[in-house]
């Protein structure tokens, strides 16, 4: 019964964070919303093709965004050989 409990939820082949997008259209229904809707749920389906989860895309992006540059961290606690 628990060895469930760590799979991503998913209707059908979609995963669950995919449908967000279609909620928000849900509440305001316009065509604007229906793209945004269509674009957000084509974009979560590629990357849980590709394996990845919501959190690891943010991570990612924030990655590439900022660079290695880690500014909170001082500088006698930085991993150097890592």
């Amino acid at each position: 019964m628990w060895r469930d409990t760590m799979k991503p939820l998913r209707l059908f082949i979609i995963d669950a964070w995919a449908l967000v997008p279609a909620l928000i259209f849900l509440l305001y229904w316009s065509f604007t919303t229906l793209i945004i809707a269509v674009i957000g749920i084509v974009f979560f389906g590629v990357i849980g093709w590709f394996g990845v989860n919501i959190v690891a895309t943010m991570r990612i992006l924030r990655r590439w965004f900022v660079g290695p540059l880690r500014p909170a961290v001082p500088r006698d606690r930085k991993r150097r050989f890592v």
